[in-house]
């Protein structure tokens, strides 16, 4: 979808008024503009749209990368980016695995096994990973923890079972059944060599 800027070609270079229209940052602003208004011709001498391009000028990173208005972070937009590129397991550090274990258990356990978006803190804990790692990683990366994330609740809803047949969620997790739950051998499960995890059975046996 093209855009007309008083008769300069949409990548034409130039500087105005403040605005260049070389870089990466102008040139994915100028896209989103495009997709919001089909067809709207933007003049670049005026200092008003050339404020409204400012504006969106700022959704975006040196790299023309969009920028999460709500956490700041970029790299996180996986609009063109092939599920098998970004659905990869990474090297994941041991801060952030235990910062997940920790809060999925702390969860489990004040919810009783049941999934509560109100009161969960994972969020905090996928942000804090992201913006501890390369923008290029932060896409599998996040995935890759996801996943980790997954297998330790699972890791618990099994203990839970284990510990008391009849015991489902929403009741009481059974008096020292996490115990025994502890990160170490879901890790070790977990190998960077891109292995889908929701095909692959873990023993959660400790």
């Amino acid at each position: 979808m093209n855009i007309k800027i008083n008769s300069f070609n949409f990548g034409q270079w130039g500087d105005f008024g403040g605005i260049d229209t070389s870089s990466k940052q102008y040139k994915a602003a100028m896209k989103m503009l495009g997709a919001a208004n089909k067809g709207m011709s933007m003049n670049l001498n005026d200092p008003h749209q050339q404020m409204i391009i400012k504006n969106y000028m700022k959704s975006f990173d040196a790299d023309g990368d969009y920028i999460d208005p709500t956490t700041g972070i970029a790299g996180m937009c996986s609009t063109g980016i092939p599920v098998s590129e970004r659905h990869k397991i990474i090297s994941v550090s041991e801060e952030a695995r235990q910062k997940m274990f920790d809060e999925t258990k702390r969860h489990f356990m004040e919810e009783n096994g049941n999934m509560n978006g109100r009161t969960t803190k994972r969020s905090e804990v996928f942000q804090s990973y992201q913006r501890s790692v390369p923008k290029s990683d932060r896409l599998k990366g996040t995935w890759t923890l996801s996943q980790y994330e997954r297998q330790y609740r699972q890791a618990m809803i099994s203990a839970c079972k284990e510990a008391d047949p009849s015991w489902d969620f929403g009741k009481p997790v059974p008096n020292g059944a996490l115990e025994g739950v502890t990160r170490d051998k879901i890790d070790k499960a977990i190998v960077s060599d891109g292995v889908n995890l929701s095909t692959q059975k873990i023993d959660y046996t400790v």
